[in-house]
């Protein structure tokens, strides 16, 4: 009984992941970045952009990591439009890094997610 409360409890976690205060905190650092990129010239903080989206696939599913890795590849695009580095190869090396990144972290987060929800099934005694 109380490893089925516990299992609710984290999927109910999960599955609303917006409300959390940690994924919004990591949306906020993930514009912070966006910002302090566009900023200050000559420096690139590109890579920096995925520190959030792994982060977030710790303890959120596939579907909000996957919403944050978009997001972030979004800003991505931005920042290079914006600071002028598009037509670099060097960014484009850079943004599909955050990309493959991205994609892997997705990945974890939906390997995570269906694990646990083969723990609850096994402990809850379904087959």
């Amino acid at each position: 009984m109380t490893a089925t409360l516990a299992a609710t409890r984290s999927e109910r976690a999960r599955s609303l992941p917006w409300r959390s205060l940690e994924v919004w905190a990591l949306v906020g650092s993930l514009l912070a970045i966006f910002v302090l990129d566009v900023t200050l010239p000559g420096i690139v903080l590109l890579p920096f952009m995925s520190m959030p989206v792994v982060a977030v696939a710790t303890f959120a599913g596939a579907r909000t990591t996957g919403l944050l890795a978009a997001l972030a590849l979004g800003l991505g695009l931005a920042s290079g439009e914006i600071n002028g580095y598009v037509p670099s190869q060097d960014y484009w090396l850079r943004l599909a890094g955050l990309a493959l990144v991205a994609a892997v972290a997705v990945y974890l987060a939906h390997l995570s997610t269906s694990r646990e929800r083969r723990l609850v099934a096994v402990s809850s005694g379904w087959p």
